[in-house]
């Protein structure tokens, strides 16, 4: 029996949300698997893919055909190389760039070579957004779309009319309200500006114009070893972070004056404790998490003090009910479940971490804030994938923990020239790392390079200035990344295209030497 315990076989534990699959149903957390639905769960670990899956691909294979003949790249009709493009974590920056990237590759007429686009949590919500236009990709208005504008949902108008509050004030009477209706509410509107309440598992038929998505998720008790200071501090920055943009969202509707004045002095209580020095690096790991819960305990008692001494009225009331539902939920950490989609099944394959009933699904980029693991090995096949690099750890960290990973589970993946991790602070803005035989080529792109920025000081400062945590950026902010996103993409085409060109000679050669997975 496989366990999940332990980094490297806890990350093989992460789990792929394609718009085909079971984890896309609606909760069901007490009703035993259907006849139906067992019938179509996989036996442990399959390298086909689901009937619909392939036949999605086999379509989209026309469309990349097409594509590589406007672009003089010879190829046939049953050697089209698998290429796919992975959108990394990073928040609004990740979903801005993300957004910038896709647009220029749409205007090089490159978009259409693409099989697939993988995201990890900030690029999914531009994936998201996108997807809910079944023609995005050859739509005119994404060429020139981006991320702002509406009015801001807590104005005393949605106070009263039906809209996002209305929404997550009737969810949280559902019996597994959770963070994740929350934070689908902050990304969706205060972030995307675009309320989206579709369900993955409606978006089933789809015809091929663009390419197949596939958003990443990891499963929250395969991952969770035992805490560290690390994982402590992360969970600190999130909790921080969601306080400070609930209360950003609260400062729209307030008209009276005294409640505004109050409101202000909140904002600067939340930033002075969070920003409160106390030096964890002097305490053990065990006091350290528990100074971080200390101090996620103070955030929320700051808040729950704020909304007792609002003035009486329609304000405090609405504030009040949503307060109420949500701190318990900050205090706990408690993120949604989703039915397993492999409860029940008897395979030693399947790790005692995924034999509960429901699956806890939490942010990937916790683990690798790139989607390698999606598309390694023989299920599906990829000769390239392009990575633009929007995280804001370690540059390339991502690129070792996926060797790591591959190593671990056996998945075919590149070698990484340890000279290239010397450039982590200043790095250049296109590398290639080559695969041999079955293992799959990696274009790998940071954001802020040495074509973008003089120095490392510079790259530093881009990353301040565009970091993770902190209030949805300004249309012109939004504008910039855009274009510097773009920029990356535009300076990169020809280098692009030639990777393109090499894995449609490697897929020819392997399917004259051999035959492939589809």
């Amino acid at each position: 029996m496989v366990s999940c315990r332990g980094r490297a076989v806890v990350l093989a534990c992460f789990v792929c949300v394609s718009l085909r699959g079971l984890l896309a149903q609606p909760v069901n957390a007490t009703a035993e698997p259907s006849p139906e639905t067992s019938a179509k769960l996989v036996r442990g670990p399959s390298d086909a893919l689901s009937p619909g899956e392939a036949e999605f691909i086999r379509q989209r294979k026309e469309v990349v055909l097409a594509s590589l003949g406007r672009l003089n790249i010879s190829s046939t009709a049953d050697s089209v190389p698998h290429i796919a493009l992975l959108g990394s974590g990073g928040g609004q920056r990740a979903a801005v760039a993300l957004l910038g990237s896709l647009q220029q590759m749409g205007q090089d007429d490159l978009l259409d070579t693409l099989l697939y686009i993988g995201g990890v949590s900030g690029s999914t919500w531009t994936m998201a957004l996108l997807y809910s236009d079944p023609q995005w990709s050859v739509n005119k208005v994404f060429s020139s779309q981006g991320v702002h504008g509406d009015i801001p949902w807590w104005s005393p108008v949605n106070l009263i009319v039906p809209g996002p509050y209305w929404w997550l004030k009737t969810k949280s009477k559902d019996e597994d309200f959770s963070l994740s209706e929350v934070w689908g509410v902050l990304t969706s509107y205060l972030f995307m500006k675009h309320m989206d309440q579709r369900l993955l598992s409606a978006e089933a038929s789809r015809d091929s114009t663009n390419p197949y998505p596939v958003y990443s998720a990891i499963e929250k008790e395969c991952f969770n070893t035992n805490t560290t200071d690390g994982t402590a501090l992360k969970d600190h920055l999130r909790i921080y972070f969601t306080l400070t943009i609930l209360v950003d969202m609260l400062d729209s509707g307030i008209t009276n004056v005294t409640d505004l004045a109050k409101l202000e002095e909140l904002q600067k209580r939340v930033s002075d404790k969070h920003l409160e020095v106390v030096p964890l690096h002097n305490l053990t790991k065990e006091k350290q998490v528990e100074e971080l819960q200390r101090r996620n305990l103070a955030l929320v008692e700051i808040v729950q003090t704020w909304v007792k001494d609002l003035d009486n009225g329609v304000y405090k009331v609405a504030v009040t009910e949503l307060m109420e539902v949500v701190l318990p939920l900050l205090i706990k950490w408690q993120w949604g479940t989703t039915e397993n989609f492999v409860y029940g099944v008897k395979d030693s394959e399947v790790p005692d971490c995924l034999q509960s009933r429901v699956l806890n699904l939490i942010d990937a980029g916790i683990s690798i804030n790139l989607p390698y693991e999606s598309f390694l090995g023989k299920k599906r096949d990829v000769d390239l994938l392009i990575a633009p690099e929007f995280s804001a750890g370690e540059m390339f960290e991502t690129l070792t923990l996926a060797r790591d990973y591959a190593a671990a589970v056996g998945k075919p993946f590149p070698v990484i020239d340890e000279q290239v991790l010397l450039d982590k602070d200043w790095p250049k803005d296109f590398y290639v790392f080559p695969g041999e035989n079955d293992q799959p080529t990696i274009v790998f792109m940071p954001l802020f390079n040495r074509i973008n920025c003089k120095d490392e000081a510079e790259v530093k400062a881009r990353m301040v200035e565009y970091s993770t945590f902190q209030r949805p950026f300004s249309p012109e902010k939004i504008a910039a990344l855009q274009e510097i996103a773009r920029d990356n993409m535009r300076n990169n085409k020809d280098a692009v295209v030639r990777e393109i060109q090499n894995a449609a000679t490697r897929r020819q050669g392997r399917r004259n030497g051999t035959d492939s997975a589809l």
